[in-house]
């Protein structure tokens, strides 16, 4: 919905540090599963557990099938991780809950 990190820190109580590793995990799994690595394969590249692991699948493939998908695909998604804190995140992203 365009939050800001600083709007996602303050809804979840999350630290921005938090938000930010969540974004970059989140985006690490993604261009992972893009590369058609498996889940088990993603837990050890990116010491996730498999758990962590299938819930951003399970979003990825939420956003995948969006209108979130229009707007951002595969080399953009890659390009959110240099987002600062004062800019909004696009719509339907947002840090896991943990």
């Amino acid at each position: 919905k365009g939050y800001t990190f600083r709007e996602i820190e303050f809804q979840t109580n999350h630290s921005e540090t938090s938000v930010k590793r969540y974004l970059a995990d989140f985006i690490q799994i993604a261009a992972l599963h893009q590369q058609n690595f498996s889940v088990q394969q993603t837990c050890l590249i990116a010491h996730k557990s498999e758990r962590l692991v299938r819930e951003y699948l399970q979003l990825y493939e939420t956003l995948e099938t969006s209108d979130f998908a229009q707007q951002y695909r595969g080399s953009e998604l890659l390009r959110l991780q240099g987002l600062d804190e004062e800019r909004e995140l696009p719509e339907g992203l947002a840090a896991p809950h943990m």
